[in-house]
């Protein structure tokens, strides 16, 4: 847990911070040590958020498009997503894995850096859908969801682990 007067907090001002590299680090260990066994990983990446921050590696990556925090911070989370998806397929559970990659929230009205809902009225703290709609992906090649199946129902994240079980074939008890 982070005290908002540490340095820490001094790093994300400047909208640098290099959670998001020890998180990948961290999981691509953890899936190459836990191949063996059942598990369940959970992560939260925050770089995205209200403040987004990146490494010093992604400072300006994005330049040749919009070039701002939340760009680059895009392109370190897809890097993410790469290196756990590599790590995956080296240990051979691509089959054997659900994946859902989503969001938690959308933008702030008040910071247009930080995204933009379009073409969705509202930001987060409000119930119009700029403020509740964000995007999905679940993936899981051992289920047969359909081919390019796209759903636009609605997902409420205080379902996503009883549900996630059942489409494994668990009983939530």
């Amino acid at each position: 847990m982070y005290d908002s007067k540490t340095a820490e907090d001094d790093l994300l001002a400047d909208g640098v911070s290099n959670l998001t590299k020890v998180y990948t680090d961290d999981m691509e260990v953890f899936i190459s040590k836990t191949k063996d066994s059942p598990f369940y990983l959970h992560v939260c990446l925050d770089a995205l958020r209200h403040r987004p921050y990146r490494s010093p590696k992604f400072v300006d990556s994005s330049a040749d498009t919009r070039s701002t925090n939340f760009t680059d911070a895009l392109k370190e989370v897809d890097e993410f997503v790469g290196v756990v998806t590599k790590a995956l397929k080296d240990t051979e559970l691509v089959e054997k894995t659900l994946v859902i990659f989503a969001s938690q929230s959308t933008a702030l009205a008040s910071h247009y850096e930080a995204g933009s809902n379009s073409p969705f009225t509202g930001a987060t703290g409000d119930s119009t859908e700029g403020g509740v709609r964000v995007p999905a992906i679940i993936s899981c090649p051992g289920i047969d969801f359909g081919e390019n199946r796209r759903s636009k129902q609605l997902m409420n994240f205080a379902d996503l682990h009883t549900t996630s079980l059942s489409m494994l074939g668990f009983t939530p008890g």
